[in-house]
């Protein structure tokens, strides 16, 4: 493509809006949609999930925050990207089952699937508090992935003891 040509394509991109990420996806990409939830209750889970490739290299969902190669998902995990085969891995804390599974992504597919934690203990129930004592993020971040580890509170090294409403806790 000319050099002039592909300028313009670029701020055509730009000027509406449209990253050549979203253009690139759109042309050969498929969706797969997850839901994560308590196999008992059937209530979406906050989770921390991975999404890895073919290849073994970590796929970010959009929209996610991130923390090295694990997004922190509230249910359902969507996931949109290239053609191929992809695995997942799913955790809730210490008192949920670890889960996973995978998936193909073909042009223009859309999928759906369930995937189900049994719940193995309730701490709260039996006065019991999860916690991390060694965070290394800020805590604005921490409160956002507590529920995902099954914590109520964490002390971040150097800094403060972050606590998250033990009433809100599932």
């Amino acid at each position: 493509m000319p050099k002039n040509l592909s300028n313009a394509v670029l701020f055509a991109f730009v000027f509406l809006g449209i990253s050549p990420l979203d253009a690139a996806l759109a042309q050969g990409s498929g969706t797969v949609l997850i839901d994560l939830l308590d196999k008992k209750t059937q209530d979406p889970l906050t989770c921390r999930v991975q999404v890895l490739n073919e290849q073994g290299r970590p796929v970010r969902p959009r929209s996610a925050s991130q923390e090295r190669s694990w997004s922190l998902i509230e249910s359902p995990l969507t996931v949109r990207n290239r053609k191929g085969k992809y695995t997942y891995r799913v955790y809730r804390g210490p008192e949920y089952a670890a889960g996973g599974g995978d998936f193909e992504l073909d042009t223009n597919s859309d999928g759906y699937d369930v995937l189900e934690l049994p719940r193995h203990a309730n701490m709260l129930e039996e006065d019991w508090f999860g916690g991390d004592l060694g965070a290394h993020m800020s805590a604005k971040k921490l409160l956002q992935w507590l529920p995902a580890e099954g914590l109520t509170m964490s002390v971040q090294l150097g800094q403060q003891i972050v606590a998250q409403d033990a009433s809100e806790q599932p």
